[in-house]
Order: C-alpha cells, then sequence, then structure tokens
C-alpha cells in the first residue's frame, strides 16, 4: 500500500532524464539528504578511517537506504543503470 511520502514532486527534465535512461541524481540527492543524519554520517566516516567498521555499523547502513524508498526506484536514479 502506497502512502502520500511515495509521491515525489514533478520535475519534467528530471522525469525525461529517467526515460533516456540517464537517471536523475538531483533527485537522489535530495532523498538522500533526508534520510541521511549529518551527525551520524561524520560518526561513520569517522569509524572508516579509522577501520573500526561493524556489521552493526552496516545493518545501521542499510535502514538508512531503506528509509530512501525502494532500492529499485533509487537505482533508477543512477546514471547507466538498467530498471
Amino acid at each position: 500500500m502506497s502512502s502520500s511520502t511515495d509521491l515525489e514532486l514533478f520535475h519534467p527534465d528530471r522525469i525525461v532524464s529517467r526515460m533516456l535512461g540517464m537517471g536523475d541524481v538531483l533527485s537522489l540527492i535530495e532523498k538522500a539528504e533526508q534520510a541521511i543524519d549529518q551527525d551520524e554520517a561524520a560518526d561513520l566516516e569517522e569509524k572508516l578511517r579509522k577501520n573500526d567498521f561493524t556489521l552493526d555499523d552496516f545493518r545501521k547502513q542499510l535502514k538508512t537506504i531503506r528509509r530512501m524508498g525502494p532500492l529499485e526506484s533509487i537505482l533508477g536514479m543512477i546514471p547507466g543503470s538498467a530498471t
């Protein structure tokens, strides 16, 4: 069942870009900004630099990706990806 959060603003240039297989990087960035907490991102960066990335950190990252929406939708925004 869809919710109102599944609706996106209509940007004709972005839709055409997706249809032509060129992706929609701007929408992808907007979704990432909404889903990613900046403090958590800084903590994760520090853990990666110290080589202290754990399985729990990986699980948290997967949850963050889930907040961005269906993976199929995210992949459709990446240039050159087949949907």
